[in-house]
């Protein structure tokens, strides 16, 4: 038989996975929709690479600095954009040919796809699921550490809460 502890550990890993699966999709990733977003933060005004990156941050798009950089040189190779030297600073600038291919129905597609899970984690953290999610990662390094009195009590609290999300959720199905 399993002692408890080995159950909540499994079920610790699977969590995880379920976390991956339905977290990593509300951020777009891929260095074709990266060249997308780069671009739409360049079509208000000319930005330094430091501004479109802190912009990018900002709005959840988890994309390193050198990263950064490799998509607007190559945007710059493509024509899609172009640098404008001015008191020892870069500024990008998008092109003509970069607004025609921001404008492709696919890319459109991208940037709504993106404004949507932006939204989403605004909702998100408007409600408190960010604080809750820090809460969960630190009950998942922590539950082998807890009692059986304890981990007990919170199967209760998890399966109470679990049941009134699930009947809102249904709520709207039934309305």
């Amino acid at each position: 038989m399993f002692s408890f502890k080995y159950i909540m550990r499994a079920r610790r890993y699977a969590m995880v996975r379920i976390m991956h699966e339905w977290i990593k999709p509300l951020i777009t990733r891929g260095r074709g929709n990266a060249k997308v977003l780069i671009l739409s933060k360049l079509s208000d005004e000319p930005k330094l690479a430091y501004e479109i990156y802190i912009a990018l941050k900002e709005e959840g798009f988890p994309i390193a600095i050198s990263t950064l950089y490799t998509v607007l040189k190559e945007l710059e190779k493509e024509g899609l954009a172009k640098v404008i030297e001015e008191n020892m600073n870069k500024r990008y600038v998008i092109t003509e040919k970069g607004k025609e291919y921001l404008n492709r129905p696919e890319n459109l597609s991208i940037l709504r796809k993106y404004e949507e899970n932006i939204n989403r984690l605004r909702m998100f953290e408007k409600i408190g699921l960010t604080e809750f999610m820090k809460t969960l990662k630190e009950l998942f390094y922590n539950v082998d550490r807890l009692s059986e009195e304890k981990l007990e009590k919170l199967m209760k609290i998890i399966k109470n809460t679990d049941r009134e999300i699930r009947d809102i959720m249904y709520s709207l199905y039934t309305e």
